[in-house]
């Protein structure tokens, strides 16, 4: 009888402890729930927090892809005035340079994007370069477009095969025509004074050397240069289709249509440059007006400056004053309530 007592005393201690550890299971079940359900809802505010965040750089990569391609299209607005702004200050050049020939000059360029892969401008300015040496190639009354066209379609085939830009090869033929050598002797051209001379005297243009002048000298050399570069002749549309070729003429294109984009947009600028002289005198009234002010404030801030620097010596007795103030009125109120 003793043993089952002390069985069912056991019995009773182990389902006392299995309920005292189930209850402490239950309250850490309770607080790991707790704990899920906080990090649930950092997880749910993280997770807003970095749709937020999303959302915000969306907006930012908006904002600058719109101020981003706002500056483009105000760079290349720019970019077109200008062109427009410089063909047509070739356009003056050439119809001052060339005359009455101008105008066929002036044809030639509109097509020297693809016959010579240059902008309308560029080719301009490079007939203007050529017109001292070209008009005396020509002679008096002779086709000076003619003797153009021939001039600089030679320079692009040369610097088509030479695989230079065309301005450089403009500039490389334009200093062997004023008999400087070096330039093009690099690419295998003899213009030297030796040369010119003995060109001269085989087409006849003078005696002996010393006959010669410079507008002889001049043609003598151009013929050099033809002869010599006969080789390249050509090559320029020949090979239009060649990368290098295709991107010359590309951006000729290019500078042609950005020119005349800007050329709709200049009277437009044409305008705004007024308004801004117009509004120049109104500024300059302001100025004078606010330099006025200015003058009469002078006096004025002087002396506020002066009194401020007056009061500042008062300051340490501020707060002292404040002091005195609480004392006389404590008193007064002892004196009340004496009365009473």
């Amino acid at each position: 009888m003793a043993e089952v007592a002390r069985l069912v005393a056991k019995l009773e201690a182990d389902v006392r402890d299995f309920d005292r550890d189930m209850k402490k299971a239950t309250k850490r079940l309770d607080g790991l729930e707790k704990s899920t359900r906080k990090a649930s809802g950092s997880m749910k505010k993280a997770n807003k927090g970095i749709g937020d965040m999303a959302g915000s750089l969306k907006k930012m990569a908006a904002a600058a892809g719109v101020a981003f391609a706002a500056k483009k299209v105000v760079d290349f607005a720019r970019a077109s005035i200008k062109s427009a702004s410089d063909l047509e200050e070739s356009i003056n050049a050439v119809e001052v340079t060339f005359g009455e020939a101008g105008k066929g000059i002036l044809k030639l360029g509109e097509d020297a994007a693809t016959s010579v892969g240059l902008a309308n401008s560029e080719f301009n300015s490079l007939a203007v370069g050529f017109s001292a040496f070209v008009e005396k190639i020509a002679g008096g009354g002779g086709d000076v477009v003619g003797v153009m066209d021939e001039l600089t379609t030679r320079v692009a085939d040369f610097a088509s095969v030479m695989n230079l830009e065309v301005a450089e090869a403009g500039n490389i033929f334009r200093s062997a025509l004023a008999g400087e050598t070096e330039a093009i002797r690099r690419f295998g051209v003899d213009v030297s004074a030796v040369a010119v001379n003995a060109k001269a005297m085989a087409l006849g243009l003078a005696e002996s050397s010393s006959e010669l002048s410079e507008q002889d000298k001049i043609l003598a050399r151009y013929q050099l240069i033809m002869e010599q570069t006969q080789k390249t002749a050509g090559d320029f549309a020949n090979t239009s289709d060649s990368l290098a070729n295709k991107q010359r003429i590309f951006a000729a294109e290019l500078e042609n249509t950005k020119a005349k984009i800007g050329e709709a947009l200049l009277p437009a600028m044409a305008q705004l440059l007024q308004m801004g002289r117009d509004m120049l005198p109104v500024f300059e009234e302001m100025a004078t007006k606010f330099a006025g002010v200015a003058a009469q404030m002078a006096p004025l801030a002087s002396a506020a400056g002066k009194a401020i620097a007056k009061f500042a010596r008062f300051a340490p007795f501020i707060n002292e004053f404040a002091t005195l103030g609480d004392i006389v009125e404590e008193v007064s109120s002892w004196f009340d309530e004496a009365k009473q």
